[in-house]
């Protein structure tokens, strides 16, 4: 939080809330998105996109002051970690009844 002249307003314990502002049509927001103002700063953790894309902003809001919002950001993802099989409960049934292969 920051008065007229830019400084920080230490005694600012205001709710502030982080939103997409622009992006991707369907991109979701995770987390905790509404917090207090300590010392009159807001601090995010573990706030995530579920999306990965190019262009994504976000803004910052609480009550009637000025709100903030960030340069341009790019969500990409993850490297693969692991392969996983998931199947269906009908088919495995069907496997635990068919016939052990020969090998």
């Amino acid at each position: 939080m920051r008065d007229a002249n830019g400084n920080r307003v230490t005694t600012a314990r205001n709710p502030v809330t982080l939103a997409i502002v622009s992006g991707p049509s369907g991109a979701t927001l995770v987390g905790t998105t509404t917090v207090n103002a300590v010392n009159g700063v807001a601090s995010f953790s573990g706030i995530s996109i579920e999306k990965a894309s190019t262009g994504y902003t976000l803004g910052a809001a609480s009550g009637t002051l000025s709100g903030a919002t960030t340069t341009a950001l790019s969500i990409t993802p993850a490297a693969p970690a692991k392969l996983a099989f998931t199947a269906s409960r009908a088919t495995r049934r069907a496997m635990s009844r068919s016939p052990r292969p020969w090998w």
